[in-house]
């Protein structure tokens, strides 16, 4: 594996070589998340606090079926700082929207990793 990588590149050409198996690549991958500190799972929970997403290190608020939250900051010509508030209507947007947020700031690796299964 790549080690502290922001992407286990060498993993998944393994996998997608044919060099290890699915249930290899799972376990492994897994590890390395851990490891490295980081979810690529989507995750909800919900408290008397209200409704919460939690994926790649960003953390939206669910109300009025309306996904929300903050995805950096501006500042004016005075020096103040003004949040930037993104949106989404359903998970998969605001997945989408934090991918392509990360991908723009190369925070993201540049190796993809696909399966070929059905």
């Amino acid at each position: 594996m790549d080690g502290k990588d922001l992407f286990p590149g060498r993993l998944c050409r393994a996998y997608a070589g044919g060099a290890i198996t699915r249930r290899a690549f799972i376990a492994t991958f897994g590890r390395w998340q851990k490891e490295n500190g980081r979810s690529f799972d989507c995750r909800g929970s919900a408290d008397a606090a209200g409704v919460r997403l939690s994926y790649r290190g960003f953390t939206a608020s669910v109300s009025g079926g309306r996904i929300r939250w903050l995805s950096g900051s501006w500042r004016d010509r005075r020096g103040r700082s003004h949040p930037v508030i993104e949106g989404a209507d359903s998970v998969f947007e605001f997945r989408r929207k934090v991918d392509f947020a990360l991908r723009e700031e190369g925070l993201m690796g540049g190796a993809v990793c696909r399966e070929s299964l059905p």
